[in-house]
């Protein structure tokens, strides 16, 4: 009869993580609205930006695993001639947390590996172009995959593409509501590419 002693199974399991680094970039398009905002982007590419944040995973033997990675992205929305004059930059940020499972197609944790992913997440639309219209957060599916090149026995760096697939809308305001629609509404695709160092503890 064969048994599994706790320290072997503690070294099948490996944690790493690290900050990230990368670009933010959303694809997609907005439905035609009754009523416009300057301070609002004209189209979702105008939020794209740098991104940074953190990522960690959690490997569980060597094919399959999970992993939580949060990211933050600032843009500015470019001024906007008016008949009452020009109007003022706006900021404006996107933050996004998605939680995904792991399966590893080449390598092995602690070593050069490549994997995808795929599960769930959260994207914040805020700063000043969104906070006033309520910092809208919008659930959706994310679909990724990363590479990871051993640097040293306990640190990596890793490179990674993922996507959000949601639905963003941002209702008429109180003082609008009698124009028909949103104010911004559409299918939205949201990509970054990404890259960062990680420190692994456990491993194989």
């Amino acid at each position: 009869m064969a048994c599994t002693s706790p320290v072997a199974a503690h070294a099948q399991t490996s944690l790493e993580f690290g900050p990230l680094i990368g670009y933010y970039r959303p694809f997609g398009s907005f439905e035609d609205a009754s009523v416009y905002s300057t301070a609002l982007p004209r189209t979702p590419r105008d939020l794209s930006g740098t991104a940074w944040g953190g990522e960690a995973r959690a490997w569980f033997g060597k094919r399959v695993g999970v992993e939580l990675r949060a990211s933050f992205a600032q843009s500015t929305i470019p001024s906007v001639a008016t008949p009452a004059g020009p109007t003022r930059p706006t900021l404006a940020n996107v933050g996004m947390l998605t939680a995904q499972g792991l399966f590893t197609l080449i390598g092995a944790p602690a070593r050069h590996q490549i994997w995808v992913s795929a599960g769930g997440g959260a994207i914040r639309h805020g700063g000043q172009a969104y906070d006033r219209h309520g910092a809208p957060t919008d659930i959706g599916a994310a679909l990724g995959a990363g590479a990871r090149a051993r640097l040293t026995p306990r640190i990596h760096a890793t490179l990674g593409i993922s996507t959000l697939v949601y639905m963003f809308d941002v209702p008429m305001p109180p003082e609008l509501r009698l124009n028909p629609g949103s104010l911004q509404r559409g299918r939205q695709v949201d990509a970054s590419i990404h890259l960062g160092a990680t420190w692994m503890v456990g491993g194989h």
